[in-house]
């Protein structure tokens, strides 16, 4: 093949979304894995950026329905997302370290239980929960296309 060519090939595959590698599901401009491995919360975010990417951030509701409806077709009702207040107490950012765009927490919450809820969960319905980062959950990555 002539340079030109794959040059041209190399551009478009940089300006288009790409495909998501095997065992991930296409969403948007992102690629999504299911980790059924329950895992503290910090082991779960590690796990995520060895594959490349982060414990999911949701940005709008569609994005937290497609969450949602992959943990309720593998019967799952809870899984860590890529939220927490480890930085500051009840300052609640993505592990990317963005601002919450959108927000969906379960009535109540977050609540701190006990003092330790740091880690944010999707559960019951696609609402959000705080929970202790301690707990061995289920866990969703993301990663663009």
């Amino acid at each position: 093949m002539s340079p030109t060519p794959l040059l041209l090939l190399l551009l478009l595959c940089g300006t288009c979304y790409c495909s998501c590698p095997d065992s991930w599901t296409p969403f948007g401009s992102s690629c999504y894995v299911f980790i059924v491995q329950p895992l503290t919360w910090i082991d779960a975010a590690a796990l995520c950026g060895v594959f490349g990417g982060n414990l999911v951030e949701i940005n709008n509701l569609s994005e937290n329905d497609f969450v949602w409806n992959l943990l309720t077709s593998r019967n799952v009702s809870e899984a860590w997302i890529g939220m927490s207040d480890l930085a500051q107490e009840g300052h609640w950012r993505w592990s990317s370290g963005a601002t919450l765009s959108l927000t969906n927490w379960w009535p109540g919450e977050p609540n701190n239980l006990n003092g330790n809820e740091n880690g944010g969960e999707i559960w019951t319905g696609g609402k959000w929960n705080d929970t202790p980062t301690s707990r061995e959950l289920p866990s969703v990555c993301e990663r663009n296309k």
